[in-house]
C-alpha cells in the first residue's frame, strides 16, 4: 500500500497518495537574507559573477524590490541557479540559506 500523508484544510481533510512536492521548486535553488545597500545587480555580481545576471533575481523576486532599487534590509530572496544550473554561492561557499552577519 503506498504511503498517504493528510492534511486538514479550512476544515475537510486532504489526502495525497504519493509526497508532495512544491512547484519550481529547484534544489539549487537558495534563499537569502538581504543586508543593507543590497541591490539586484551588486547581488547578481556577488553570488554569480556576473552583475547582468541581475534580471535572474529580479524575476524570482518580484514586487520586494523598494522605489529606490533597494532591497529592504531582512527581505528574504529567492536566488535560482545560474545559467550553467550552478547554486548561488556567497562568500566561495554555497548553502541553503544565507543571513546578514
Amino acid at each position: 500500500m503506498p504511503s498517504q500523508r493528510f492534511w486538514m484544510l479550512a476544515g475537510v481533510l486532504v489526502l495525497a497518495a504519493a509526497p508532495v512536492q512544491c512547484p519550481n521548486t529547484d534544489p539549487n535553488t537558495v534563499i537569502y537574507t538581504t543586508q543593507p545597500g543590497d541591490t539586484p545587480y551588486r547581488l547578481a555580481d556577488r553570488v554569480y559573477g556576473h552583475g547582468y545576471l541581475e534580471t535572474k533575481i529580479l524575476a524570482a523576486n518580484l514586487g520586494k524590490l523598494g522605489g529606490d532599487g533597494v532591497y529592504p534590509a531582512g527581505t528574504l530572496l529567492t536566488l535560482p541557479p545560474d545559467d550553467a544550473g550552478h547554486p548561488a554561492q556567497i562568500n566561495g561557499e554555497t548553502k541553503k540559506h544565507y543571513r546578514a552577519p
